[in-house]
């Protein structure tokens, strides 16, 4: 099953497209995807054309043009590959790989390089927080027959 990694078209019109083809951008923004959901890029590439729409021969023109540039490492295995992103070196670059740089693209690439973060250990205690001031409820107004009047916009069901 694909998942719902849907791309940002507003953010693929800011790629600079003389330094970038369209099919290395898609497997660049598939591969930060993967990296910053911390999800192992997928080997097969039945399984990335069906989550990008790109064909074998166009991931492997992606990959080969991505690894030149030094965005991605390739790693030959036994039987497969193994991609990884240099997200440094994507970080690093926002000049080369946008058209312009902007806070929204700075805060994308810093998602990269963002030191990991630190979980809480099971026996630290929770930090105090400052008791806020309770708010007094007004007393509820009884009728003389003892039940609980209601404001005039409100109306009971069980009268």
């Amino acid at each position: 099953m694909a998942r719902n990694n849907a791309f940002n078209f507003n953010r693929l019109s800011k790629y600079n497209y003389e330094y970038l083809c369209l099919e290395e951008v898609i497997f660049l923004e598939y591969m930060i995807y993967h990296h910053v959901h911390k999800l192992e890029i997928p080997a097969q590439s039945s399984r990335i054309e069906q989550e990008t729409g790109l064909k074998k021969h166009r991931q492997q023109k992606a990959l080969d043009l991505l690894s030149e540039k030094g965005f991605v490492q390739i790693e030959h295995l036994q039987h497969r590959k193994k991609v990884a992103l240099n997200a440094e070196k994507v970080a690093l670059s926002p000049k080369r790989i946008f058209l312009k740089e902007s806070k929204s693209i700075l805060r994308y690439l810093g998602q990269l390089i963002a030191p990991p973060v630190v979980k809480k250990e099971k026996n630290q205690t929770p930090m105090a927080s400052p008791e806020k001031p309770q708010k007094r409820q007004p007393a509820a107004v009884k009728s003389a027959s003892g039940k609980a009047v209601l404001p005039p916009n409100q109306i009971s069901l069980f009268d």
